[in-house]
């Protein structure tokens, strides 16, 4: 388990050619994002997104984001991505949106149940995006174990992850301290499913389309217990 500083990108090539190596290889590294802290493995190593779901306690039902390191990956990766989302990801990419959309059928990945479906986002931090365009997509969820505040540094993530993580860059505090705002495109109109960096008001200046997210069913008519 390593820790390796990522701070300014005069001096962060070694760390980086590092971490590009461990995703190579199919382990577990934490990166800074322009949100929180995550934990990051290869996209399309199913056994290194298997390890990254057992490090955090989460199972196959809870599949992780994919990370990008630029838009033009959008239409690599999903399909039948309408104008409105194309909208918001020129407007908002790099940044806090992560965009649910019909994932392309034709790739070799298995993220866990995703039901077809794959979540993006483009991190607006140069650190994560020198990673991401030399290791390509990244399985990358918050740098936490289930049930615990995602880190907002290398330490706490490293005090909840340990060494089920090979790599930790640290890029000192996240800028943003706040989760994306995820918006489910899969549905005809798109929808806010969590609140986090950007606000509802944010999107509908762009799409006034946008809605915003369901209020939670009673409790009574919940099966299973809400979603983490």
């Amino acid at each position: 388990m390593k820790v390796l500083d990522c701070r300014d990108p005069a001096t962060w090539g070694p760390s980086i050619d590092q971490a590009v190596h461990a995703v190579a290889r199919g382990e577990l590294v934490v990166l800074p994002t322009d949100t929180v802290y995550g934990i990051g493995c290869d996209a399309f190593s199913p056994e290194a997104v298997a390890r990254l779901l057992a490090a955090k306690g989460r199972g196959r039902q809870m599949p992780p984001p994919v990370l990008v390191g630029s838009p033009g990956t959008l239409d690599g990766l999903a399909t039948d991505v309408p104008a409105e989302v194309r909208a918001l990801v020129e407007e908002f990419w790099p940044g806090a949106l992560t965009i649910i959309c019909r994932a392309q059928p034709s790739l070799a990945w298995d993220l866990g149940e995703t039901r077809g479906t794959v979540a993006l986002r483009m991190p607006d931090d140069e650190c994560a995006l020198a990673l991401l365009r030399r290791t390509g997509p990244m399985a990358v969820s918050s740098a936490n174990t289930t049930g615990r505040p995602a880190a907002l540094d290398a330490a706490r993530a490293r005090e909840q992850l340990g060494s089920a993580v090979s790599l930790y860059l640290d890029g000192g505090p996240a800028a943003g301290g706040v989760a994306s705002t995820i918006v489910d495109a899969t549905g005809g109109i798109p929808r806010v499913v969590r609140s986090g960096g950007l606000s509802l008001d944010e999107l509908r200046a762009v799409v006034p389309a946008v809605l915003g997210p369901q209020p939670p069913a009673p409790a009574a008519q919940q099966g299973g217990g809400a979603p983490a």
